[in-house]
């Protein structure tokens, strides 16, 4: 009996200690994800338990005002915005949505997501912001869509050289392209009954700035501000912004993934914020939205008397 109530007894200590080290936090916010102050004009409701000795270190979960679980998963840096380990998504009848898993550098992430019926939807995997490996899109009813594999291509990455075959839902197939170097060289397109057809339209399209990338790298040397605190400072380093361009080629959803300072991350905010409009990716021929990951860097130049210190962006 005495061996029982001492058990219970450091069992007592053991959850007011955990409970001691933890702090919590609760936000509501709207669809777009911006707060507001009360329940009712919240679509989601979120608790933040942060460590007590980090408290940086946040375990997040987003809830439907309805109770139920829409988000959930861990930041090793909330003011960075900086995730790691399993985030899970789920639809609000409680089926799963989507899986990520960050990988502790910040470097990759793996994502796969399911239709609200099971079946799988999207799988793709990135490093260093940018797809690797094969990237697999499927239909509601379990069809394979298309699997489109990618290959490293100096510090980005490419569509492999290959003939990627795309189905309609029915499993016929649909398009045969063939690319190489990157580029989509071939398009063989048919009908429901197998006829080959004129193709109209590409087959799959990035969205791109306007110019390209040395007309990007042209904007942000132009546009930039590289803030006096941190050239005080001495900071240096890159602000990593993630974003969405949408199916006008606006930029949407812009928010700091890997952060410097205040300073140099509101600086990147804002470039990448009053970006003008990107050319919007493509799929099938159908604009649709794409999420970039766009590195800034603030390096400090030594000056000479006549030039004051500068920047460089890409």
């Amino acid at each position: 009996m005495k061996k029982y109530l001492l058990l219970c007894f450091f069992a007592i200590i053991a959850v007011h200690l955990s409970f001691a080290q933890k702090q919590s936090q609760i936000h509501y916010t709207d669809n777009a994800g911006k707060r507001v102050s009360s329940k009712k004009q919240a679509t989601y409701y979120q608790i933040m338990v942060q460590e007590k000795d980090n408290p940086d270190h946040v375990h997040f979960t987003e809830y439907y005002i309805s109770g139920n679980v829409h988000i959930t998963g861990s930041y090793r840096s909330y003011k960075k915005q900086i995730k790691e380990g399993l985030w899970v998504a789920y639809y609000e009848t409680g089926e799963k949505k989507s899986e990520t898993t960050y990988r502790t550098d910040q470097q990759g992430e793996i994502y796969f997501s399911w239709y609200k019926n099971g079946n799988p939807q999207e799988k793709y995997t990135l490093l260093h912001y940018y797809e690797i490996d094969t990237s697999k899109i499927w239909y509601e009813n379990g069809q394979l869509t298309c699997a489109i594999p990618f290959v490293v291509n100096g510090e980005s990455s490419q569509i492999a050289n290959d003939t990627i075959i795309s189905f309609a839902e029915d499993g016929k197939i649909k398009r045969k392209t063939v690319y190489s170097a990157g580029k989509e060289i071939r398009n063989t397109c048919y009908d429901s009954t197998g006829t080959q057809i004129r193709c109209t339209t590409p087959f799959i399209k990035r969205a791109e700035y306007k110019g390209g990338q040395q007309a990007m790298n042209y904007y942000l040397t132009r546009n930039m501000r590289y803030p006096s605190s941190a050239i005080q400072n001495g900071i240096q380093g890159r602000v990593v912004v993630s974003f969405v361009i949408d199916t006008e080629g606006k930029i949407q959803q812009a928010m700091v993934q890997e952060g410097l300072s205040l300073d140099t991350d509101a600086e990147a905010l804002r470039i990448i914020t009053q970006m003008p409009a990107w050319k919007p990716a493509y799929r099938y021929g159908k604009a649709v939205p794409q999420q970039f990951s766009l590195p800034i860097s603030f390096n400090i130049v030594t000056p000479n008397p006549a030039r004051p210190p500068s920047f460089s962006g890409r």
